[in-house]
């Protein structure tokens, strides 16, 4: 079924592709940013799908990590570049802190690469422009603690419960805001568990906090 939803969803991105980028040296025309929304929609079409498939695979048991020695410092180095363009849409300012050294990890990249990538996009999401959002990375023998916090719109106590569950949005009033179909965090709490870790909520003051750990046993301390 996704092959089926894929194919046509490819075409549609590669030929709107074909159409801007073809014509990007010529003046400014309706044609062109058509092209261009034609390819975002299309691109966030396959991304809704990837998640589909994603919490199904989660919700069967299927999904096997590919762990490997990760240099936390290289890794995050390496996605910082798109993370600030993420953010520079809207203007945020981005804080990263990291504790230095960091240790190698023994995680799956690609997955971990994907839950802070969700979380990241959730705090854009929900933070009202030229906002503040903090990354920050630190670790003790045990585990490593990421935490992603902004000065957004926050999330009420008595809705924290359900932020965690699948195609949940917190009220009625948020989807008609904010695009999405509430499994980000879901998928990313499943994905930190099968890390043997946790992904929690934490109000604070003027801001909202999404931290997790992820444990580590042996750890490698990079020279």
């Amino acid at each position: 079924m996704s092959h089926e939803l894929r194919t046509p969803l490819n075409a549609i991105s590669g030929f709107s592709q074909l159409l801007y980028l073809k014509n990007s040296t010529l003046p400014h025309s309706k044609g062109i940013e058509y092209a261009k929304e034609i390819d975002q929609a299309a691109t966030h079409l396959l991304g809704l799908i990837d998640q589909l498939l994603d919490m199904s695979q989660l919700q069967s048991r299927k999904l096997n990590l590919q762990k490997v020695a990760l240099n936390l410092s290289v890794w995050f180095h390496e996605l910082l570049p798109t993370l600030k363009q993420l953010s520079s849409d809207k203007e945020h300012t981005l804080i990263c802190q990291l504790s230095e050294p960091l240790f190698s990890i023994d995680v799956d990249p690609q997955k971990l690469t994907q839950i802070l990538y969700n979380l990241v996009s959730n705090a854009i999401k929900f933070t009202p422009s030229k906002g503040l959002i903090t990354i920050s990375i630190s670790q003790t023998q045990q585990k490593t603690l990421f935490t992603v916090s902004d000065n957004g719109i926050g999330i009420e106590a008595s809705h924290i419960d359900s932020i965690f569950e699948p195609f949940s949005q917190i009220e009625s009033s948020y989807k008609k805001n904010y695009s999405g179909i509430g499994l980000g965090l879901p998928i990313s709490r499943e994905l930190v568990e099968l890390h043997g870790g946790q992904l929690t909520y934490t109000p604070l003051k003027k801001w909202a906090c999404f931290s997790l750990f992820i444990p580590h046993c042996p750890i490698l301390k990079l020279g």
